[in-house]
């Protein structure tokens, strides 16, 4: 458990990554991700279920897709065909919409079945792209974003040119100790 006085560091293959707490929330410090307007991917749109007149716009960033939709509930209401989305262009997809619920700007779901995760519940990596997407559209720099994936989850972020801070309640899946022997 980190200290609320304490701050993790990881190094990844983004970089160095950092994460602090305060109270019951974690915070996560992520570099944005860069957006390119895109055309849609033929056949994505039937892939989610969808109407292509559904899509208001796509985005690319990294090896991912982002897809705005025109409404809240058809974000919610997807159900798509993993094994399609599986063979189109992109790692996977971060669909959205704005919000129409009172305190949350956006809504969203992530589906990567290409790497082998249908949905993910809450992602951290879809939402570098999608922070600065909406703050953009919103002009804001902080925003509440909702994914609404089965389990779901709540994130607060906040967006500068250098960095997302996002913040949410952590979920433990499973916990232990490690133990290494020295060389």
């Amino acid at each position: 458990m980190l200290a609320p006085d304490m701050e993790a560091r990881f190094y990844t293959r983004s970089g160095l990554l950092r994460a602090s707490r305060s109270g019951d929330l974690i915070s996560l410090y992520f570099p944005p991700y860069q957006l390119q307007p895109s055309p849609l991917i033929s056949g994505l749109a039937a892939a989610l279920g969808i109407a292509e007149a559904n899509v208001v716009e796509t985005m690319r960033y990294a090896d991912n897709v982002l897809v705005r939709l025109d409404q809240e509930a058809r974000v919610r209401e997807l159900s798509p065909d993993f094994g399609a989305l599986s063979g189109l262009e992109g790692r996977g997809f971060a669909v959205t919409a704005e919000s129409s619920i009172e305190g949350i700007d956006c809504v969203s779901r992530f589906f990567a079945p290409k790497v082998g995760v249908n949905e993910d519940p809450v992602t951290g990596s879809a939402h570098t792209a999608l922070a600065p997407f909406w703050a953009d559209r919103l002009n804001r720099t902080q925003l509440t974003a909702y994914q609404a994936s089965k389990r779901g989850g709540l994130l607060q972020l906040e967006v500068s040119k250098d960095e997302i801070k996002m913040s949410g309640r952590a979920l433990t899946i499973v916990s232990g100790e490690l133990h290494v022997k020295p060389c």
